[in-house]
């Protein structure tokens, strides 16, 4: 795969640096230069020869920080795509889940923590621009801690959104996995749970932890 790539949006990437130009010919024309260095096998451009030769570029430049947290992102995603994955979930790229009786479930995750301000605007943007179309259909948004969890709750109770949305630490996923690799938790047992469309009541609950602590299948 080439270094260099180029977007409608005018960003170019020239030697692993992110370019963002105002004007589309000369994001043509760098795109054209960078494909010439990487056929080429020229020498890798520098920040500071860019920006001498094109000022109206504004330039980012990756950081090790910012590397990390992209990393960080991906990894946390993985693990989400893979918990629904084995809970018997068919898992899109998009992060929505489909159960088996077809109860849709549209996953959000967080991988640091969030205050409780921060996940307020959270539900309020999700509940805005997420309009699920299945008429079995849910938001999970899943976090980094129970702290996180305990957040986006008081913030879901605030909006009034039971009913669409509920909340799970990744580590909580991660133990309902084991139980339903164990054959503690069926698939209908696990939907019940993550899905606030579900229509799970206090005796259903009761159920399922009876049946957990019991080990029955």
């Amino acid at each position: 795969m080439s270094e260099h790539s180029t977007h409608s949006t005018g960003k170019v990437t020239v030697s692993g640096i992110e370019l963002e130009v105002s004007n589309p010919a000369l994001a043509a024309s760098l795109a054209a230069d960078a494909a010439g260095y990487a056929s080429d096998n020229a020498p890798r451009v520098d920040a500071r020869t860019i920006t001498q030769a094109a000022p109206e570029v504004v330039i980012a430049v990756p950081t090790p920080r910012t590397a990390a947290e992209e990393r960080a992102r991906r990894e946390f995603r993985a693990r989400v795509a893979a918990a629904g994955t084995a809970l018997g979930f068919e898992v899109a790229s998009d992060g929505s889940w489909t159960a088996a009786d077809g109860t849709l479930i549209i996953t959000r995750h967080t991988e640091r923590p969030l205050t409780l301000a921060t996940t307020v605007y959270f539900v309020r943007e999700v509940g805005t621009k997420v309009r699920p179309k299945a008429e079995r259909a849910g938001v999970l948004f899943v976090a980094d801690s129970q702290q996180t969890v305990d957040s986006f709750t008081v913030a879901i109770r605030q909006r009034g959104s039971h009913d669409l949305m509920r909340a799970i630490s990744i580590d909580a996923l991660e133990r309902m996995v084991a139980l339903f690799a164990a054959r503690r938790l069926g698939h209908e047992d696990v939907v019940a749970l993550l899905a606030p469309v579900a229509g799970i009541d206090a005796g259903m609950l009761l159920a399922l932890i009876e049946r957990s602590v019991e080990g029955r299948p």
